[in-house]
């Protein structure tokens, strides 16, 4: 007995078809995102491993000139700057977490034995109770010569920043007033000081080493 498949020449079962290659066609896309992503996050953690608890390098052999970027593979790269603290340009980086908990990360420009000043990072302040938070109110960095040895971050877009005085949202040199000669495109997070300032910041987490869920949202979408 000879069957009939003409209805596969129906515009039912051609819109079935269609929506089958286009269904196919998305998750082979969205895998390839997915690992194209699991790839970069295998680099990052790589580059963090190598990095962060290696022995410090100075801080101005590490970055070339106050326009350097940073390169990918060079991200939390460990280093010592000698220099001044400049308290009184200190702000505030609004918006920033630390276990859960809404706060503030103390941003201090911090004068190199060059004379070009770099951000630092000292750490983070709970957001206040009441009122409002003031970089007059937060642990004053030593005075004088210091040494500080932290890590090499890449400095954030603040174009769109709208903020009162002494707070940004951003970490960007063009939105911390006073800067003469600062480092465009790094900042340091701050891992120890010589002398240390005053106590009462919260030093900040390790980077994350969670590779994340890309590899077996890859796995499921090839398997869809």
């Amino acid at each position: 007995m000879m069957r009939n498949y003409s209805f596969v020449a129906s515009s039912a079962w051609i819109r079935y078809i269609v929506l089958a290659l286009v269904a196919a066609t998305l998750c082979a896309f969205l895998a390839m995102w997915q690992n194209d992503r699991r790839q970069q996050r295998d680099a990052e953690i790589a580059t963090i491993e190598a990095n962060y608890n290696a022995s410090p390098v100075d801080f101005a052999e590490a970055v070339e000139g106050s326009s350097s970027e940073l390169r990918h593979e060079d991200a939390w790269t460990k280093v010592e700057a000698r220099g001044r603290y400049e308290p009184q340009l200190t702000v505030l980086a609004r918006n920033r977490t630390v276990n859960n908990q809404p706060g503030f990360y103390v941003i201090v420009p911090f004068t190199t034995s060059s004379g070009s000043q770099v951000l630092v990072n000292r750490g983070w302040v709970p957001a206040p109770s009441t009122g409002t938070a003031s970089p007059d109110q937060v642990p004053q960095p030593p005075s004088g010569e210091t040494t500080v040895t932290g890590w090499l971050r890449p400095t954030e877009d603040g174009s769109k920043d709208n903020n009162p005085d002494g707070i940004i949202r951003a970490i960007d040199t063009d939105r911390v007033p006073g800067l003469s000669d600062p480092y465009e495109h790094v900042f340091v997070q701050m891992g120890a000081e010589d002398p240390a300032g005053e106590e009462g910041l919260s030093p900040l987490p390790a980077p994350s080493l969670d590779p994340g869920s890309h590899l077996s949202y890859t796995l499921s979408l090839i398997h869809i």
